[in-house]
């Protein structure tokens, strides 16, 4: 074999040897690197590296095994016919260099071919793209001279390889011409004597894949050690493939390879992986996939704690077996807080049937109480009654005959007489208006006191009450000013409570405004929501102390006390009451020497008022009866002597009865046209002897029975209707008031 055949042998060799090994090697080390994380991380991305590197393996092997059998059958073609055409033959090898070189040319891997003193004599374009050189560039270079090579070692690996005449690797980062970082897999291939192959193939990708791989793989792990549960792996053999910090720590451990070695570890396994119960081991098996449980296992320190272990069933890529995913999270603080919170729920349980059994009887002391009080109150209110009418028996007469002489019915009296006339009559009145605020007081705060709600006029009850108390106004020289505003509609209210309001206002202000003063009464419309009347003076005024206290019961000022100007200070307070009462408001305004101004609200409202309710003074006759039989139930005698003087004026027959079974009796033999019925008597009260009356036939619409009685209010008046009643008078009687009644019902 001549040396053409050696030299074309030799180069084959060079070339396709080198080349073959190089794609093995690099698709080994990618397939190893992207399996291993594959295998850790399950990641699908992994799997389609392979396949691709796959590809490009059979691809670069079916490329490089075509070229060397063409070159072989080439070449030994020419050997063949070497002998007989020595010209065919050095033609022949002068076109498989050609191929040769052209192969080299467009290889995709930079190969550079370097002589014994270490000069470039080949490269192709490939190796300069790589580096980012000009091919030229790359020839004129000397290894020996070379400062990157010797920085990287890949000087040292050279001379390596050239001096064991063996096949060295190397990985290094070079920057381009570009400044740009390039990480290069570099196989060195010695030949002939000390000459070098240089295979270059680019893998910065391949390396930034690897990185991110990396990456992802220590986020998965830092996520999976700062999880606040242990998170550990295990196979069917009870070996503990992967665990994280928590399981480390809970063990005190510090890696997973002494975890295996430790000593509780087949038994973590076996107790809080591979099992649930002691009768199946693996999860699968009894045909679930995930089980959950409780158990109690001693950490590191010895301590016993209470584990929830949650187990899955699972397969890894790259895996032929399943194997089992286990979770431990540490629950003794829960499991604590659940005991504590069951002996808090039977201590309260327990509370609560003691709470329960005291509240029981407590609300049965309350409502004892509660009766004691509904007793006290009817109590209360029959009290009320009673010094009602006690009170009002007495006064009845002292008014009723100072009336009567005040009338000169029976004949005529001097100056004197009269004078002692009127401060009987004054005396009477004003010791009716304290019995009667004193009682009302005692009503309201008994809750018998209720409110007759009907349409009025705000000028009606405001003219009625300065009508009253005119006189004495005139007496004093008080000038006294009405100011109602005309756009004041009717209000709904209780009519003869706003006149009492009214009333005690001005009766307040008469008293503390001097002689010569002046008192203005003004009514306007509030935010057309409340009526607003003022009753202004120009009296001595409040101190600015004194204020807060003057609505107070009993309450005076020290003017009051000092001047004794009389009083027992519960007139403003019983106005309060009545205000308030009607849902308003009431206050003053005041500076001491300047006046005052007592102010009051009553809330506007609707009330549909039928007609003929209310009676006018047009309605009553103006000729008094005479000559009538009229029956008088009273027990009183004083009440009885005062009743028949004042029906004798008009000379009426007059039947006595001392009380309501003898009432029955003359009612039925006599026949009266008309009887007044005192509601309070002996042996049978007037209440129940009308109702007898009304029960027969002949008395049951007549004749008219008009009650006498010292209870007042709608409350009364309204019980002495519904029992038959016609009318009612309230005690003490004046002698108008009963002619009044003789007229209405007489004819």
């Amino acid at each position: 074999m001549n040396v053409k055949k050696k030299n074309i042998i030799v180069c084959i060799a060079v070339i396709f040897i080198p080349l073959i090994i190089f794609g093995i090697l690099v698709f080994n080390e990618s397939t190893e690197t992207i399996m291993s994380y594959a295998a850790e991380t399950g990641s699908v991305r992994a799997d389609n590296d392979i396949k691709h590197l796959k590809n490009i393996f059979v691809i670069y092997a079916l490329a490089t095994g075509f070229i060397a059998a063409c070159l072989s059958i080439l070449a030994f073609s020419f050997i063949s016919e070497s002998d007989k055409q020595p010209r065919q033959t050095e033609d022949g090898l002068d076109k498989s260099l050609d191929i040769y070189r052209k192969i080299i040319a467009d290889s995709p891997v930079g190969i550079s071919i370097y002589d014994e003193s270490g000069q470039c004599v080949e490269a192709n374009d490939s190796a300069a793209k790589i580096i980012g050189a000009t091919k030229g560039q790359i020839l004129a270079q000397n290894y020996y001279k070379i400062d990157s090579w010797k920085k990287s070692g890949l000087f040292d690996k050279a001379r390596k390889a050239v001096e064991e005449r063996s096949t060295m690797r190397h990985l290094l980062t070079v920057k381009s011409s570009f400044g740009k970082d390039i990480s290069l897999d570099c196989y060195l291939v010695p030949f002939e004597s000390k000459g070098l192959f240089l295979m270059m193939h680019d893998i910065t990708d391949r390396m930034k894949s690897e990185e991110e791989i990396r990456n992802s793989h220590e986020i998965l792990q830092v996520i999976l050690d700062t999880m606040p549960l242990g998170v550990l792996i295990t196979d069917r053999d009870n070996r503990i493939r992967r665990a994280n910090k928590y399981i480390l720590d809970f063990l005190g451990c510090r890696s997973d390879e002494e975890l295996s070695a430790h000593k509780l570890s087949e038994k973590i396994c076996r107790d809080f992986v591979c099992s649930i119960d002691n009768d199946k081991r693996y999860p699968a098996d009894s045909g679930q996939k995930t089980n959950i449980s409780e158990q109690v296992f001693p950490d590191s320190e010895g301590n016993q704690i209470t584990l929830m272990e949650t187990v899955s069933q699972i397969r890894l890529p790259g895996e032929n077996e399943d194997v089992f995913l286990g979770t431990l999270v540490d629950i003794s603080d829960r499991k604590r807080l659940e005991q504590e919170l069951a002996e808090k729920r039977s201590n309260l349980e327990q509370a609560v049937a003691e709470r329960t059994s005291d509240l029981r009887e407590s609300l049965k002391k309350v409502e004892d109480a509660k009766l004691q009080m509904e007793e006290a109150g009817r109590s209360k209110s029959r009290f009320l009654s009673s010094m009602s009418h006690e009170l009002r028996t007495p006064l009845n007469g002292i008014l009723g005959f100072a009336d009567l002489l005040d009338g000169r019915f029976f004949g005529p009296l001097n100056e004197k007489q009269i004078k002692y006339v009127h401060m009987i009559d004054e005396s009477g009145k004003k010791l009716l208006t304290l019995i009667n605020n004193l009682l009302d007081m005692a009503k309201i705060d008994a809750g018998a006191m209720g409110l007759e709600l009907t349409g009025v006029s705000p000028g009606e009850f405001i003219d009625a009450a300065a009508s009253l108390m005119m006189a004495q106004f005139k007496k004093k020289n008080i000038n006294l000013e009405v100011s109602v505003d005309t756009d004041l509609s009717s209000i709904t209210a209780d009519y003869r409570k706003c006149r009492q309001i009214m009333f005690n206002l001005l009766s307040n202000a008469l008293k503390f405004t001097p002689e010569d003063g002046h008192v203005r009464i003004h009514a306007v419309k509030d935010k057309n929501s409340h009526l607003r009347i003022t009753v202004s003076d120009t009296g001595s005024g409040i101190e600015s102390h004194e204020i807060d206290e003057i609505f107070s019961e009993f309450s005076q000022t020290a003017r009051v006390r000092e001047e004794k100007i009389g009083g027992v200070g519960i007139g403003l307070a019983l106005t309060r009451r009545m205000v308030e009462m009607h849902g308003g408001e009431i206050g003053v305004r005041s500076e001491s020497g300047k006046g005052s101004d007592f102010w009051f609200t009553l809330p506007i409202k609707k009330l549909s008022i039928k007609n003929g309710n209310m009676k006018t003074d047009g309605d009553q006759k103006d000729i008094t009866p005479k000559g009538r039989c009229i029956l008088v139930a009273e027990d009183n005698e004083v009440n009885q002597a005062m009743i028949l003087d004042m029906l004798s004026i008009h000379d009426h027959d007059v039947v006595l009865a001392k009380n309501g079974k003898e009432a029955i009796d003359f009612t039925i033999a006599r026949k009266p046209e008309l009887i007044f019925m005192d509601m309070r008597m002996p042996v049978m009260g007037g209440l129940e002897a009308v109702k007898q009356l009304r029960k027969m036939p002949e008395f049951a619409t007549e004749p008219p029975i008009i009650a006498l009685t010292a209870s007042t209010g709608s409350e009364a008046e309204e019980k002495h209707i519904e029992a038959g009643c016609t009318e009612h008078l309230g005690k003490p009687i004046q002698s108008k008031e009963l002619f009044a009644a003789l007229e209405r019902h007489l004819k």
